[in-house]
């Protein structure tokens, strides 16, 4: 996954400049790889035909629809010309802290209960 990652990335850096209209794509397939690499880890042969297979594909699958989504939905929103300045970039700093923020607390309520 990581070497994968770093391809890409070095092929983004020299190639050229502007936004990559495949990077929705590229970034749901690599969710895809990893949820079914880890999803194949944990698998026993006998249970295949197990109901909560069946359940995590499916959410896998819906995930990986909603990452392309999202994807697709930041590349048209960063492709529109959006007249702005410092402020607009400082409430999107803020946006992006608060929005880790929220993050890592619902990381720490999960790991508590």
């Amino acid at each position: 996954m990581g070497a994968i990652g770093l391809e890409y990335g070095i092929g983004l850096v020299a190639g050229p400049p502007g936004a990559d209209l495949l990077a929705p794509v590229f970034g749901a397939g690599l969710l895809l790889v990893a949820e079914l690499g880890f999803l194949s880890l944990e698998l026993r042969p006998a249970r295949y035909l197990d109901p909560v297979l069946r359940y995590r594909l499916l959410a896998t699958a819906v995930l990986v629809s909603l990452a392309l989504a999202a994807g697709a939905l930041s590349l048209v929103a960063a492709s529109l010309p959006v007249p702005g300045g410092v402020g607009l970039s400082a409430a999107g700093v803020a946006a992006a802290v608060g929005a880790l923020a929220i993050i890592a607390w619902l990381v720490r309520r999960a790991q508590a209960a």
